[in-house]
């Protein structure tokens, strides 16, 4: 039932289409001027509105206005003259939804009414989509930090999001390709379909095929049933290509015509497959080099390279470090249980001065390091940091227990005193192992027990994670 609400100076009117309203189990709220109306919406939101734009010698136009000061995605239909189009067109341009002319049927006005309303309710959920999309991406947009270079990066993805086109995402390792695909993704027109993602450079050769193009049963020896391809589980959604630079020439191929004629053939399949998906891909490699180099099919880079977006290293915004570090606290908190409150300037400067080879990743990690040793306040002897490529002014990096910590020259950690000669490198070492086993077993439960991510979360290889998993008997 829906609830509509007549604006008109004539009873009668008024009457007939309560009457009618009622017996199609709609509600009918009256007003017979401007004043009545305003109080009626002051109380309670109609589904719907017919504003009589000639209430005696009042004009509607200005009720119009108001009406769609107080509520601008509510309806509301106009009723003008047969001959007074030109007074429907003005109303509309002033937010009206449409107009019906008087004489009219009561069941063609319900129609109308009705197509209002729904077209309303679409608009109401866009905007509580982008809402939603704005709330869950605030902690992503926060994953670049607020610089000025971020902001250039998220105001190309605003620009490219709408559309369908193919995006080359190139950036350093760890600067949050997959990040901003997921955010393109999210505000794109697909966001209601699923946003898949194939890490091409751990993906190991022999699987590429089959996992981006499916298999039939018999396909190959252990083929004992037929499998999806991501390309089909992408359906009406975004597929991300992670370090598409590493596919070899025989699926480059394959991927190229996907991108030219959307269609898919399983392993072992004589049928083709339409496809229906967006794609993404991202590089740390310089793909217009490997092109020269003979490496990456030309054809296939001009068709992924549609639009193409850099994300810079963390190296070059270092204004980001601070937003990214109160960032990365928080979400350090909430994962390790714990009540980190701040870092100290002291700790902050060491951040900033650092390189971040492995750039936001590493920061990341560093930082859930960090909170899991500190309690309230992280300090420069919570922050852990690779000795080649740490920079530090007035003292150095040394290297105890496999671990990094910033010491003053004359070796002993400024913030403890005098040295404790009871303390061994050995004992060190030893303190480490139960942290190192907390951080892999927080991030797995974090990730779902999916190694893969889990690896690129630590920063680590696999090999490194299958062995540390090993090794504390998880």
């Amino acid at each position: 039932m829906s609830t509509f609400l007549m604006i008109d100076d004539e009873p009668d009117m008024r009457a007939a289409l309560r009457l009618f309203l009622k017996a199609k189990g709609h509600e009918l709220l009256e007003a017979g001027n401007g004043g009545e109306a305003l109080d009626i919406l002051k109380k309670q939101r109609p589904d719907g509105v017919l504003l009589d734009l000639f209430l005696g010698k009042e004009s509607g136009m200005p009720l119009l206005s108001q009406i769609k000061k107080i509520d601008s995605t509510l309806p509301v239909i106009v009723v003008t003259g047969y001959s007074d189009v030109p007074t429907a067109v003005e109303a509309m341009k002033l937010g009206a939804a449409d107009y019906i002319a008087k004489p009219f049927k009561n069941e063609h006005l319900l129609l109308i009414l009705q197509k209002a309303v729904k077209m309303s309710e679409l608009v109401m959920e866009v905007k509580a989509l982008r809402r939603q999309v704005k709330q869950k991406t605030q902690p992503v947009g926060m994953v670049f930090g607020p610089g000025p270079a971020i902001e250039a990066v998220i105001k190309q993805v605003h620009i490219v999001a709408p559309t369908d086109l193919s995006v080359i995402i190139q950036g350093p390792s760890g600067s949050g390709k997959e990040v901003l695909a997921r955010l393109i993704h999210k505000f794109s027109r697909r966001v209601s379909g699923p946003f898949i993602a194939v890490d091409c450079g751990t993906l190991p050769e022999a699987l590429v095929e089959s996992e981006l193009f499916g298999f039939e049963k018999g396909a190959f020896t252990g083929a004992d049933r037929k499998k999806l391809g991501q390309f089909e589980m992408a359906f009406k959604g975004t597929f991300f290509l992670d370090e598409v630079g590493n596919l070899s020439p025989n699926v480059q191929a394959k991927l190229l015509r996907v991108l030219q004629e959307r269609k898919i053939r399983h392993l072992g399949g004589k049928t083709d497959i339409q496809v229906n998906v967006r794609i993404l891909a991202a590089s740390n490699k310089n793909l217009a080099g490997l092109v020269e180099k003979k490496e990456f099919r030309e054809d296939l880079y001009h068709r992924l390279n549609q639009f193409s977006i850099t994300l810079p290293p963390l190296s070059q915004r270092r204004e980001d470090i601070a937003a990214l570090a109160a960032q990365f606290i928080r979400e350090a908190n909430r994962a390790l249980h714990k009540k980190v409150q701040s870092i100290s300037q002291a700790a902050l400067t060491l951040l900033e001065s650092y390189s971040w080879p492995g750039n936001i990743r590493e920061l990341r990690n560093v930082i859930f390091r960090a909170v899991l040793l500190a309690e309230k306040s992280i300090e420069p002897e919570h922050i852990q940091l690779d000795s080649s490529s740490a920079k530090q002014s007035g003292g150095s990096a040394g290297l105890l227990g496999g671990n990094i910590v910033m010491a003053d020259k004359d070796g002993s950690d400024p913030h403890s005193g005098a040295p404790d000669s009871s303390l061994s490198r050995q004992t060190l070492k030893e303190a480490v192992v139960p942290l190192e086993k907390e951080m892999i077993r927080k991030t797995l439960a974090e990730t779902g027990g999916n190694k893969v991510r889990t690896a690129k979360l630590l920063g680590i290889d696999r090999k490194a994670l299958y062995y540390k998993i090993k090794k504390h008997g998880l």
